[in-house]
């Protein structure tokens, strides 16, 4: 069975017996939907219907060059990995995202020095980095400070890198943004691997940006009358760029730079002019109305976001190091990514380029509320001044982003300011917000509080020239008006009031006062010191009165409790322009568990009053559970994977701990029911094996818990199907459903060469649900080595070398040592196999030079005693395979003997196999298969040439899964294959197949089959790229099949509902989408002969009108792709619609209209022509004769079917330049649409195009397919 590509192999399947951005978004966005709660669905019903879903098919490069393909149909999803290595692959969700790990690299992703967003599949998808929208992958690359000396240092580096663009130097980090060309990514990342300077490598994430009430309401006015309005200042505002011809801007700017790469800073979005007039705009457009709050500021304008309001961290960075180091003294960031500890890149270059240049960066909060710890970076960053949002009656607007900070729950936001419905300058030519008129547009938003944070900035910065960054964040905060009800995770120290900041002149820091995370029993922990200095800025000394107060539980929670928090002196006298400093004690030992929210709060004579926030958070009740994870052999395995959750509720308690060189980790959790699940890696005679190690129920109770995962208990899953049988590919996952909260999983796709499978016995659980699932892929041996005396046995192809053909040879076995050149003088490889001992990454150089020394097979192996597989240059001349260590030995000590190779490069059958251990793991996990477990597949695939590599996904689902983790598998086409598939009550199977695969083309023109229920004993007929090829509706047969899918083509009162797939072929039940790099489609929408849309897809929603009137939908697909099938094809429906009365043309529970209800909708009469034609497996047809096929007209199933009045049928011999009629007869029953075709097919015809009209009451279909299949 040829899998050129990507080859899986290693178990002897005998009958004897057989192993998911940091995506930054504009602050004026909405908030992400939440995770909902989940239980286990009951596996006693086969479902018939699903949730409504959207249907997406799309691809992900990582940045080690592995794919991901990512289905979702019906509910269900499939993520499928193609590794550039055949190595194992890992996957998990974590907050409602899909990680894909390969397992080279999860070490480094866990131990932070590899961004485990560039892993996250869904993060990449959402960013714009899937393959259909991005051909290069944007990451940052960080060095040691040894290695990044200087910008130079860095930028030379980076420039070196393999396969990638240095595009920017980011030394405020000690490092470069770097374009990777995901075609050559594996080259790349093996160059980053092999480089000891690269300290960090990580996503450069994808960064979208996020007056006249808001500006007196936080005091700028009286702050003018006192002479303070940013004069003498500088205010850099990083955004979309600015329109510097606006009135209110225009003069005001000192400098202005595009890192964007657009050439320009021209504001095209709107954001940015509007943050820039918020800041220091004259309100010149407006009579001085709006004016912004500092308005005597100059403005530096760093583009950072391009036209569409987007860019990457990377151009924030530079960005961010320009204005710096070029005199900014506010930096205002109305930009903001996801929750952050604030060790990410953009973080880290805010804290050391206000440390280095002085500069102060006030950065929104984000839009990510109401939840907790969703304020986003880079506001989670120490140094920043981080502003939430209130409305203009002060209350929290719901999106505003909240603490406490993820990782150290420390306080942020720093500030609240006015942000909601704020009026401030319209950019020329732009809709962003809600436009008031030509010059003005109101938007929403920790964005637009902001810039009234930046600006009341640079007023206290003009006050006093000499403040450091921190003086400023804490004379701002320390003087904002703190709102009752609010904690200080969601305020700070309240909404801004830069008058009282400016008039007041005494001010309290640090700005906050964190006390930390404080680990439990806190009894144990000594008494914690803060000290809080008060200043005084005028000239005579000030004496306050000091309190501190916190509650537990929310601001209107459990007051702490007497002593909890005290102060070193009850008042404190401040020396004019000078500063006093007084201890805050916390006794730890006091006050119940919980986060605390309170202030340290001094008041004075005439009205003066600050107010430091401060914040704590009393670790709950929790005791150390440690698990240790031995192997088969009772060695310590620190590098398992192991999942650690809450039985009870997945969201106390989900981790994956690294273990240590005892393969132990200890993790704290509050008393409860969890599991300790794990899967290990181990070498056995250079062969990898897999384990399952766990224990799905561990009671942790006071004084904690310890489990050893024992490898040495386990036992091997087997499965025997009375043929021989190599693997193909295999995977082993596990499921644990909590009684509450999200289910926990992880899946393990084996990498190659790998031999079995294993694992530990358990108990059945008695709280929720487990599953450990492993499933194996079968094919015939592809080489096959035996010999008089030696035991047969299967090398390994190297990707991408040639196989041999299908037969069996008898050759001699030759020792060519490393196959240097006089070892090859010495010996004689004219027609032998050459035994090959492999020399570092030389292999293809081994294998040309013992091709030239005229053997036939290349059989490599290495003494590294670790697992030898591996990739070789394309082209090769001769077949090449890698040993183990024991096969190589037994070949050597037959030097010069003669030994027998069977060849299957194409398997002619394929085994399926998922076996589910529900509840818990029994003792014997051996499988003998029969027809009695199976269904039988027999399927045939086509292609547009001979020898055609395509690879397969096969994703199973029980009842209660929702999604499958699987590995594509390499075949040849054409080829006729008999598939057999396990056939479990309620198990649900999706098929994909890509159609095409050479060195530039991988993965390509993907075909999806529909969700199928198989049973045992089914046999299935199925054949895949059967030409022609045409824009087709989902064809769904049977009820069960039928899972929640969109409707082809619904309506209600205004609106069309279309989801009509790219393409189908002939097989029944097929469909895909085109592969966007070769092919595309245009779609139109007419109504009464008026254009009324025209975009690329024929999926979505277009507008209609109530009333009845005659609709045009056209759909051209073209492709300039590198195979032969169908190149064009031109579709157009013509159907009068009205919207539906009530309760008319209610559609089957199984479908829905594609925004995901069902509506009052109903169907739209659209045909679709669906082709039969006898195409041999080159999809041809013969010339010079006589040629008939099968044609059928219908509607979408469920509807009505058509009343059709005529169905013409024409046929093109050259391209479409002219055409004839065929002969068109029905050939089955009445109104089952079926016709017969007879076409004349001249001899020296090459291709066959096709053209059809059929009309039936109030619809019409006009269809031409140019090249629809190809002559002989």
């Amino acid at each position: 069975m040829s899998r050129s590509r990507s080859r899986r192999r290693r178990v002897s399947w005998s009958a004897a017996a057989l192993a998911v951005a940091l995506t930054t978004t504009l602050t004026t966005g909405a908030a992400p939907a939440t995770s909902a709660t989940t239980a286990e669905p009951q596996a006693d019903a086969v479902p018939t219907t699903a949730p409504a879903t959207a249907e997406n098919a799309t691809r992900v490069t990582l940045v080690t060059g592995d794919v991901v393909h990512v289905t979702t149909t019906g509910g269900k999803t499939s993520v499928a990995v193609d590794a550039t290595d055949g190595g194992a692959v890992e996957a998990y969700e974590l907050d409602g995202d899909t990680y894909v790990v390969p397992t080279r690299v999860a070490p480094q992703v866990r131990a932070g020095t590899v961004d485990d967003q560039l892993f996250n599949v869904t993060r990449l998808i959402e960013s714009g980095y899937a393959d259909d929208a991005a051909t290069e992958l944007p990451v940052i690359v960080t060095y040691d400070g040894a290695a990044a000396r200087s910008a130079t240092t860095v930028a030379t580096r980076a420039e070196a890198l393999p396969a990638s663009d240095a595009t920017l130097p980011l030394p405020s980090i000690d490092g470069a943004a770097v374009d990777v060309d995901k075609d050559a990514a594996d080259d790349f990342w093996s160059a980053i691997w092999a480089d000891p300077a690269v300290d960090a490598v990580w996503l450069d994430g994808t960064v979208a940006a996020t007056l006249d009430v808001s500006v007196p309401m936080i005091g700028a006015p009286e702050a003018w009358d006192a002479g303070f309005d940013g004069t003498g200042t500088t205010v850099a505002v990083l955004d979309t760029g600015i329109d510097a011809e606006h009135p209110d801007v225009a003069g005001r700017i000192s400098e202005q730079q595009d890192f964007t790469g657009g050439g320009t800073p021209v504001d095209r979005h709107g954001h940015g002019t509007h943050v820039a007039a918020t800041v220091a705009g004259s309100g010149a457009g407006s009579d001085g109305a709006r004016r912004g709050v500092a308005p005597g500021a100059d403005l530096m304008i760093g583009k950072v976001l391009d036209d569409g309001g987007s860019g990457q961290d990377s151009w924030v960075i530079a960005g961010m190091e320009w204005a710096a180091r070029n005199g900014a003294d506010v930096v205002s960031m109305s930009l903001g990514g996801y929750p952050s500890d604030g060790t990410d890149p953009l973080s880290q270059a805010v804290n050391e380029l206000t440390a280095e240049t002085g500069a102060l960066f006030v950065i929104a909060g984000g839009n990510y509320g109401p939840g907790d710890y969703s304020l986003t970076n880079p506001g989670s960053a120490d140094t920043a001044l981080t502003v939430g949002n209130v409305t203009k009656t002060d209350e929290l607007a719901a999106s505003s982003g909240r603490g406490p900070r993820v990782g150290d729950h420390a306080i942020k936001p720093d500030i609240t300011a006015p942000g909601t419905n704020i009026v401030a300058a319209r950019a020329a030519g732009t809709a962003m917000g809600t436009p008031v008129d030509d010059l003005y547009t109101s938007a929403s938003g920790t964005s637009m509080a902001t810039p009234h944070v930046a600006g009341a900035a640079a007023i206290v910065r003009q006050q006093h020239p000499d403040w450091a960054p921190e003086q400023v964040k804490a004379a701002l905060v320390s003087t904002a008006i703190p709102r009752d009800g609010l904690t200080v995770y969601q305020q700070g120290g309240g909404r801004l009031d830069v008058a009282t900041a400016v008039a007041q002149g005494v001010f309290a820091g640090p700005a906050p006062l964190n006390f930390g995370y404080l680990p439990y029993p806190q009894t144990e922990l000594e008494p914690i010191v803060r000290t809080a200095t008060f200043s005084n800025a005028t000239s005579a000394p000030v004496e306050l009165q000091l309190t501190a107060s916190a509650t537990v539980g929310g601001a209107a929670g459990t007051p702490a409790p007497a002593g909890m928090i005290t102060l070193g002196a009850s008042s404190v006298t401040v020396p004019a322009n000078g500063t006093a400093a007084v201890d805050v004690t916390l006794d730890p030992s006091l006050g119940a568990a919980g986060l605390y929210s309170g202030f340290v709060t001094g008041t004075g004579p005439g009205g003066v009053s600050v107010s430091l926030p401060l914040g704590l958070n009393k670790e709950p009740e929790v005791y150390e559970l440690t698990v240790t994870v031995l192997d088969r052999t009772g060695v310590p395995n620190r590098g398992a994977t192991v999942q650690i959750g809450n039985v009870d509720d997945s969201a106390t308690h989900l981790s994956f701990p690294n273990l240590d060189a005892r393969g132990q980790a200890t993790v704290r959790v509050p008393p409860g029911t969890y599991s300790a699940l794990s899967i290990m890696t181990e070498i056995d005679d250079d062969r990898y094996t897999y384990t399952f190690a766990g224990d799905p129920q561990i009671e942790v109770a006071p004084g904690g818990a310890s489990v050893v995962l024992d490898g040495r208990t386990a036992v091997p899953i087997t499965a025997d199907v009375g043929r021989p049988a190599e693997g193909v590919s295999a995977k082993l996952e596990f499921w644990r459903f909590p009684v509450t909260g999200e289910s926990m999983h992880y899946r393990y796709l084996l990498g190659e060469p790998f031999t079995d499978m294993y694992a530990t016995p358990t108990e059945q659980v008695t709280k929720g649900g487990f599953h450990l699932v492993s499933a194996l892929s079968l094919a015939a041996p592809d080489i096959v080595v035996e010999g008089a005396g030696l035991p047969a046995f299967e090398p390994e192809y190297f990707v991408y070398a040639p196989e041999l053909p299908e037969g069996r040879y008898r050759w001699d076995v030759v020792d060519a040592g490393e196959a240097t050149p006089a070892e090859l003088a010495a010996v004689d490889l004219e027609g032998k196999i050459a035994l090959v001992e492999a020399t570092g990454g030389l292999w293809s150089e081994q294998i040309t030079a013992v091709a030239e020394a005229g053997a036939e097979l290349a059989l490599l192996y290495s003494r590294s005693g670790y697992p030898f597989a591996g990739v070789v240059e394309r082209g090769l001349p001769i077949p090449a395979a890698a040993l183990d260590i024991g096969e190589a030995e037994a070949l050597l000590a037959r030097n010069g003997s003669a030994v027998t190779v069977h060849s299957t490069p194409d398997s002619p059958y394929l085994y399926d196999l998922r076996f589910d251990s529900d509840g818990g793991v029994g003792t014997d996990l051996s499988q003998v298969v029969g027809p009695d477990d199976l269904a039988t597949v027999s399927s045939t695939y086509h292609s547009d040439a001979p020898e055609r590599s395509v690879a397969d996904v096969n994703a199973s689902f029980a009842p209660w899964q929702d999604w499958s983790f699987d590995s594509f598998r390499y075949f040849r086409a054409p080829v006729e294959r008999t598939e057999y598939v396990t056939a479990s009550p309620g198990m649900l199977w999706l098929k994909q197949v890509a159609g095409y695969e050479t060195a530039d083309v991988i993965l390509s023109r993907m075909m999806r089959d529909r969700l199928r229920y198989l049973s045992a004993g089914d046999e299935v007929e199925d054949t895949w790229f059967g030409g022609p090829f045409v824009p087709s509706p989902r064809r769904e047969v049977l009820d069960q099949d039928r899972m929640g899918i969109p409707c082809p083509a619904c309506r209600d009162a205004d609106e069309l509902f279309l989801w009509i797939e790219d393409f189908a072929d002939s097989g029944d039940g097929h469909y895909g989408a085109w592969d966007t790099r070769w092919e595309n489609s245009a779609t139109r929408l007419y109504r009464d002969d008026e254009l009324v849309v025209s975009r690329r897809t024929g999926r979505g929603v277009l507008p209609a009108v109530a009333a009845d009137s005659e609709y045009r939908l056209e759909i051209d697909a073209w492709s300039d792709a590198p195979w032969s099938w169908g190149t064009r094809s031109t579709t157009a429906w013509t159907f009068r619609s009205a919207a539906p009365s009530s309760g008319m043309g209610a559609l089957p529970d199984w479908y829905r209209c594609t925004d995901g209800g069902h509506r009052n909708c109903a169907f739209v009469p659209l045909l679709f022509a669906s082709y039969d034609v006898a195409l041999d497996s080159l999809n041809h047809a013969p010339s010079g004769r006589t040629f008939q096929f099968d044609l059928t007209v219908g509607g979408q199933v469920g509807a009505p079917p058509p009343s059709l009045r005529r169905v013409r049928v024409e046929v093109s011999f050259d391209d479409g330049d002219s055409w004839r009629p065929a002969v068109v007869r029905p050939s089955g029953p009445a109104g089952s649409g079926t016709y017969a075709v007879t076409v004349k097919h001249p001899k020296d015809a090459e291709h066959v195009s096709l053209r059809i009209d059929a009309e039936g009451d109030g619809t019409r279909l006009e269809q031409e397919v140019i090249r629809a299949y190809p002559l002989d």
